[in-house]
């Protein structure tokens, strides 16, 4: 006869959404999988999913090669300023730092805020805080036992490298400005000179020339629509001159694209032919092409075989992941209603910690196109790292670390810090809801205003289809935001887990609208963690303008005799 074990635990992590190299890519995974083994072990050893959540992103955070913690991105300044954040649901607390400095491991500093507040008040009634910032967090930090580590000692040399990289293009951008400026006002200056002095002189002063055009005593001509003209033309020349200096430069006058956030200042005709070409990348994704304007029969000859359309589906392309090993997934064009279907094997990318390839022959690895050449050693990822963990009793937790944004404000504060942008943990509050976790990755602003943490963990505590809710979440609360309107690339991406506490069944599942996210999960019945470096498919390898949507199923009941 056999009786009950304690229930098995889970831990999920991922590395940060953006633009992963293949020849790196093996270093991001054995990072993944260092985490989740280290949050396992705490499991293992009886600890809680916050105890879990802290230990797996304390390795994150000491890699080196993430941006979090040890190696985070520096500020326009050169400086290091880090966020972190940490939420318990159980006791639904959010603790969290923005803008620290001199600390080694932000998220331990969440720690104890979380912890603080579940002590109550402080002496005469005062609330404990949750959220500190900069030289505030920090002192706050000290006084509770954390060494203070000077800022040079947390600056790895990739982010030194990258720093000084990206530094010495912003200020050429702003010397080409500048420089640009001064040229035209001194060609503003010269002509406007010249139009005052002929106005200064009398009619008196002015002759006829035989062919009616006014003239100068001294034969210059003084047509004053002519030289408009002529300034006008000054005018657009340099103009030319400042975007050819530019191009030149490898840094379009009207766009500056560096790791984190991409911001466009095209103009509105130019956006969409941009847009327009965007579309013909993810066109084979759409169901019913003869109903849109202007459709051609030769488009739907482009459909590769392996798609067929099944018109009750929801906007995605959807796959699952069974006992069998299978892989779900859903592809969805942010802009495209209704979407092909197509179910495939794991990727051959899809590895355990071992570096054995599954099986499945569908190969999404692929380059990504930049606008220019950028050093080995910089990836473009985003700006997080984070955690997902179920502990043995039920508990779940969430966290995120960052560095933010290369060459960012000094000052500014990402998503890792903001309540229900950057993490998400909450018990199951009804009988008929799951418990949730969520940690998001991308640009710290679009998450921000999206709240995208609390859309993804809210939505799938009520869910019983959390693949499709995710995609919809997604699509409407991110990807179609109209908190986010106006801008080309919507960049994030997320890591989630449901839990069922009635069954033991859970899932965990991942989206992203960037290139590539690395992502590892492990139980605590496994040996090894299973890592995977998540890509868009080649055919819809345009950031910014697509969803990915995959999950895995766990058990985590066992009986032992």
């Amino acid at each position: 006869m056999s009786q009950k074990c304690d229930d098995e635990g889970f831990v999920g992590v991922h590395i940060g959404a953006g633009q992963h190299s293949e020849a790196r890519t093996r270093l991001y995974l054995d990072i993944c999988a260092a985490a989740c083994q280290a949050g396992v072990d705490v499991l293992r050893d009886g600890g809680s999913a916050l105890d879990a959540a802290e230990r797996a992103t304390l390795v994150l955070e000491d890699a080196g090669e993430t941006n979090a913690g040890f190696g985070s991105n520096l500020t326009e300044a050169g400086t290091l300023e880090m966020d972190a954040g940490l939420m318990d649901g159980s006791t639904l607390l959010f603790g969290a730092v923005g803008a620290i400095t001199e600390i080694k491991n932000p998220i331990t500093v969440a720690r104890k805020l979380v912890d603080e507040q579940a002590k109550g008040l402080l002496p005469l009634g005062r609330v404990p805080p949750g959220f500190l910032v900069g030289e505030g967090a920090r002192d706050w930090a000290k006084k509770r036992g954390l060494q203070a580590v000077s800022s040079e000692h947390l600056i790895s040399e990739k982010a030194a490298k990258l720093y000084k990289h990206y530094k010495k293009k912003l200020d050429a951008y702003k010397l080409s400005l500048e420089q640009n400026k001064r040229k035209k006002e001194d060609t503003c200056e010269i002509t406007c000179k010249k139009l005052r002095t002929a106005q200064k002189i009398t009619i008196s002063e002015h002759v006829r020339s035989n062919d009616g055009a006014t003239k100068l005593v001294d034969g210059n001509s003084i047509d004053f629509e002519e030289s408009t003209q002529v300034l006008r033309r000054q005018e657009d020349l340099t103009l030319v001159n400042s975007n050819v200096q530019s191009l030149c430069s490898g840094e379009p006058n009207q766009r500056i694209s560096l790791p984190g956030c991409s911001y466009s200042q095209l103009p509105s005709e130019r956006s969409m032919e941009l847009n327009q070409s965007l579309s013909v990348h993810h066109a084979f994704l759409d169901l019913d092409l003869s109903n849109l304007p202007g459709s051609s029969p030769l488009l739907h000859n482009t459909l590769p075989t392996n798609f067929h359309t099944h018109s009750s589906l929801p906007a995605a392309a959807v796959g699952s992941v069974e006992g069998s090993g299978r892989l779900a997934g859903h592809l969805v064009p942010a802009t495209v209603s209704a979407l092909s279907k197509f179910t495939h094997n794991i990727p051959d990318d899809f590895v355990s910690s071992a570096g054995h390839s599954s099986d499945g022959s569908l190969d999404v690895r692929h380059t990504v196109n930049t606008a220019e050449p950028t050093p080995e050693y910089d990836d473009q990822v985003h700006d997080t790292v984070g955690v997902v963990v179920l502990d043995r009793h039920g508990n779940v937790a969430a966290s995120v670390s960052s560095g933010g944004i290369a060459l960012k404000q000094s000052g500014r504060v990402g998503q890792a810090s903001c309540y229900g942008c950057g993490c998400w943990a909450q018990r199951a509050l009804k009988p008929d809801s799951s418990s949730v976790a969520v940690s998001t990755t991308g640009c710290g602003e679009h998450l921000v205003r999206t709240l995208l943490a609390r859309e993804c963990g809210q939505g799938l505590a009520k869910s019983t289809t959390p693949m499709e809710t995710l995609q919809k979440i997604m699509k409407e609360k991110f990807a179609e935001s109209e908190f986010l309107e106006g801008i080309n690339e919507k960049l994030g991406g997320a890591i989630c887990m449901q839990f069922n506490k009635n069954t033991g069944k859970g899932n965990f599942l991942w989206t992203h609208t960037t290139a590539s996210m690395g992502i590892g999960f492990q139980t605590t019945r496994e040996n090894k963690a299973t890592v995977k470096m998540s890509r868009l498919p080649k055919q819809s390898s345009n950031q910014g303008t697509t969803i990915l949507v995959e999950s895995v199923k766990f058990d985590t009941r066992r009986d032992c005799i």
